[in-house]
């Protein structure tokens, strides 16, 4: 049984969605939506940094930036056979490219990334979405993503990734 209900978790990507720029009838089919698919376009979309930082503590893939000539685009991670995968699951460059409607994409190594999560209940949280995801490869890692989302601890000393906060915070003088 997952840690985090999909009807709760629905509702969260509801309430930190709230915020958004979205037009009247995009927002409506967002609220009306599923909520495996408010999931889905919560972290495949908005939170990405999030999304990459939390499968990295679950799998330790590297995270990758995902760009286009306009500019970025989002955060991913790669599995150990060298595939891209975020909140869509497996996706391929040329994949990424139609999705977000660009030519070509570019895929950069990032060892930190601006997620905004800053707790490890926070990190749970992420991963309690990803044990609902029924794209590959998360029906594989529901194990390992029950027991983290249940217990996982993830901001010890020995974490090298920072949250943006921490970060502005030790660039303060």
């Amino acid at each position: 049984m997952p840690a985090y209900s999909l009807k709760e978790l629905g509702a969260a990507a509801i309430t930190e969605l709230e915020d958004l720029e979205l037009d009247h009838d995009e927002w409506e089919d967002f609220r009306n939506a599923p909520e495996l698919d408010r999931l889905v376009a919560r972290y495949g979309s908005v939170q990405t940094d999030n999304f990459a930082f939390a499968l990295h503590q679950a799998t330790s893939w590297p995270m990758v930036a995902i760009a286009a000539a306009k500019g970025p685009l989002i955060r991913m991670n790669v599995d150990e056979q060298g595939r891209l995968v975020g909140a869509y699951g497996y996706k391929t460059q040329q994949q990424l490219g139609t999705l977000f409607g660009v030519p070509e994409v570019t895929c950069t190594p990032v060892s930190t990334v601006a997620h905004n999560l800053d707790s490890d209940e926070a990190v749970r949280r992420v991963l309690g979405a990803m044990e609902w995801m029924i794209e590959p490869p998360f029906v594989a890692l529901r194990p390992v993503l029950a027991k983290l989302a249940k217990a996982g601890e993830f901001f010890g000393d020995a974490d090298p990734v920072q949250s943006s906060t921490e970060r502005d915070d030790a660039e303060r003088p």
